[in-house]
């Protein structure tokens, strides 16, 4: 196809939004030897924004372009396709509910969005959007953290609580807790083992060893034991 022929072919592909035929024209203009006209690369970063799985690649040509033409006429054309990137990157963002992101990438966008009056309009709308539920999340999430340190106090005061109860109880004396004989209680005291505390870390086996404390005996201490959780 002759040059001539081959660019009114890619102009009416591209107003046409065919963006897969431009594409397919653009790569059969002499661009290995010859650089694109402005036009035609316009044409082509345009094509592959909205070819899905292609924006990165319209972002890095638009960039290229913005440098290599200068100010041609398609310069404002090339800033909005990178300001469209921008969007269509915080759009990504906001899917995911990283919102912070999304702002950054839609604040990106405007500046190169100002020959496109609609397009700034829905970025002013997302940003809006996206800075809303931000605050929401934000709000969320001090919510959650302050119910979490609630529940971290609440459990460590239970737990102080259970534990202050639990040697309260053990500080008790086998004497006063009643229940085995003056005797045995006796012998127990003898031997160092005067509370409930040091009953409960005294084995069946040490207690075994004590003298006077035969089968009879151990057989009631372990009773004694095991109703009152020792």
């Amino acid at each position: 196809m002759e040059a001539a022929a081959l660019q009114a072919s890619i102009k009416t592909a591209y107003e046409q939004e065919r963006w897969s035929e431009v594409i397919e024209l653009v790569s059969q203009t002499n661009w290995q030897n010859e650089a694109l006209l402005p036009f035609e690369a316009l044409a082509l970063v345009e094509a592959l924004f909205y070819m899905s799985e292609f924006e990165e690649f319209a972002y890095t040509y638009s960039k290229l372009f913005v440098d290599f033409y200068g100010n041609v006429e398609e310069k404002s054309a090339f800033e909005a396709v990178i300001g469209k990137y921008y969007v269509w990157k915080g759009d990504n963002e906001m899917s995911e509910d990283n919102f912070s992101e999304a702002i950054d990438f839609y604040e990106l966008a405007l500046p190169y969005l100002e020959s496109l009056s609609e397009w700034i309009k829905k970025v002013d709308s997302k940003l809006k959007t996206a800075k809303k539920d931000l605050k929401a999340s934000q709000e969320k999430a001090e919510e959650l953290e302050i119910e979490r340190f609630k529940i971290e106090v609440e459990t460590k005061a239970r737990v102080e609580k259970a534990e202050a109860e639990k040697a309260a109880y053990l500080a008790q004396t086998i004497e006063d807790m009643g229940g085995l004989g003056k005797s045995i209680v006796k012998k127990l005291n003898d031997n160092g083992i005067v509370t409930l505390g040091d009953l409960s870390e005294t084995s069946d086996f040490q207690l075994d060893q004590i003298e006077g404390i035969g089968e009879v005996t151990l057989s009631q201490i372990k009773a004694f034991k095991s109703k009152n959780n020792l």
